[in-house]
């Protein structure tokens, strides 16, 4: 099986990016009801992050904000989704758990 970072994923265009941080925001709207359909997110968000590595600095800090208002999702859900981007993302967040 090739790696994610394999496919040609195109140019990088970021939905925020501080240049004085070194810091990058990837928004996703994904489905993430059922674990197929987040298993999926998950693949999806590391593989966007790694490619974004090859053309950013090292020290370039990656989170990811999924919009999933709407979507009837289990805390446990947010929490593995969370845990299996950690290695990856600085920081994972939930639009419908903003305050």
């Amino acid at each position: 099986m090739s790696k994610i970072t394999d496919l040609d994923w195109g140019s990088i265009t970021t939905e925020f990016y501080n240049e004085e941080k070194k810091s990058v925001v990837h928004v996703f709207n994904h489905c993430l009801v059922g674990e197929e359909n987040v298993s999926r997110a998950i693949r999806f968000a590391i593989g966007r992050i790694e490619w974004f590595r090859i053309y950013l600095s090292i020290e370039c800090s990656h989170e990811v904000a999924f919009d999933d208002r709407g979507q009837d999702i289990d805390d446990a859900i947010r929490n593995w989704i969370i845990k299996n981007l950690s290695n990856h993302a600085s920081k994972v967040s939930f639009a419908s758990k903003r305050r």
